[in-house]
């Protein structure tokens, strides 16, 4: 299973301004894949809700799929924020997403 973190970088406003993978945990160890990153059209206010999940899981689905990544957990981390966890995976050539309610979730999943 492969680890990843993605961070978002914040406006002085706190809106998400941008998504990047910071590192990637392959059997290799941590690499870093900055071609993943991408600048949102438009800002979102820093909450857990349906607009920053589906925008998050844009990025991430496409970053795996450049990384030919099949299935991954991943934290979204939001500064001081633990943020939250999600499972990826890919069933018939399709991603799947399950959303944990925490880091102790994850750590178990």
């Amino acid at each position: 299973m492969t680890i990843c973190l993605l961070s978002l970088d914040l406006s002085n406003t706190g809106m998400v301004q941008r998504a990047t993978f910071q590192k990637v945990l392959k059997e290799d160890g941590w690499r870093v894949f900055s071609s993943a990153s991408v600048i949102w059209e438009k800002s979102y206010k820093l909450v857990y809700d349906a607009a920053v999940e589906k925008r998050v899981k844009t990025v991430v689905e496409a970053a795996a799929g450049l990384a030919g990544i099949e299935a991954m957990s991943f934290v979204v981390q939001i500064g001081e924020l633990e943020g939250w966890c999600c499972l990826l995976e890919k069933q018939h050539g399709i991603y799947h997403f399950t959303t944990l309610d925490s880091v102790h979730h994850l750590k178990r999943a």
